[in-house]
Parts: C-alpha cells; sequence; structure tokens
C-alpha cells in the first residue's frame, strides 16, 4: 500500500518506519529540514520516499496526517485536495505552549479538521500515554 506522511517529525517518522518495514511503500512529506527529511527517507527502507505534502497527498492510498495544531490550516493547503483518501489524523488540538486543549472538550481535533477539509474521511487516533 502507498502511504502518504504529511508531517514527519517523531511520530509520522516512527509509524513511516514500521509501515515501511512491513512492505509498504511511504512517502514522508511536511519537515522543516528538508536535509533531516531526506535523511530520515535514507535511514528507512527502499520503500521510502521524500516529497511535497502535495505529492504525498497524490501518493498516498492512505495518508496520516500529523502535524502541530497551529500548521493544520497551512498543511492542509499545501497538501492540496484529499477528496477521496482515508486520512489519519494523529492531531493533538494543543495550544503552543502545551498548556491545555485549544479547543476545549465540545469537539475533536479530527472533527476541525474534518470542518477544513470537506469530502475527506477522517480516522481520529488517539495516544495513550
Amino acid at each position: 500500500m502507498n502511504i502518504g506522511i504529511i508531517g514527519s517529525g517523531s511520530m509520522g517518522s516512527a509509524l513511516g518506519k514500521i509501515w515501511a518495514s512491513q512492505g509498504h511503500k511511504v512517502m514522508f512529506s511536511y519537515s522543516r529540514d528538508r536535509q533531516k527529511l531526506e535523511a530520515l527517507a535514507a535511514s528507512v527502507d527502499p520503500n521510502a520516499q521524500t516529497g511535497t505534502p502535495a505529492e504525498a497527498a497524490q501518493f498516498g492510498e492512505i495518508i496520516l496526517f500529523v502535524v502541530p495544531w497551529g500548521a493544520v490550516k497551512e498543511a492542509l493547503e499545501a497538501a492540496g485536495s484529499l477528496e477521496g483518501k482515508i486520512v489519519i489524523s494523529c492531531v493533538n488540538p494543543l495550544k503552543a505552549d502545551m498548556s491545555g486543549l485549544e479547543i476545549g472538550t465540545s469537539t475533536s481535533g479530527a472533527e476541525e479538521i474534518a470542518k477544513l477539509a470537506p469530502r475527506v474521511k477522517i480516522v481520529e487516533v488517539e495516544e495513550d500515554i
């Protein structure tokens, strides 16, 4: 399966490594440092490559969306159309200073992302810490 990863920090890189080790093709994208992104892909597997968020969105049958809450709109814009894709969200709606939730408790990060990306199937993954 081809998996596009938008957000290649600790969670995106860890899941990408696991999926590549299981034979899936992954494309890492959306990193502040292009050289680190290239090094990540090179360290993973021949099944790993890098691209822009738009390229990852086109490449992936499934998209892992895992960016900081403050970067959600920018990352969605950079990705372009995700229509028809299944998007797995690992985005936590935390304030930048980690002092609490940005959106309160009456909605979820995935619900808010779905409002920004209509006609996209969003699946939210919650982390147990």
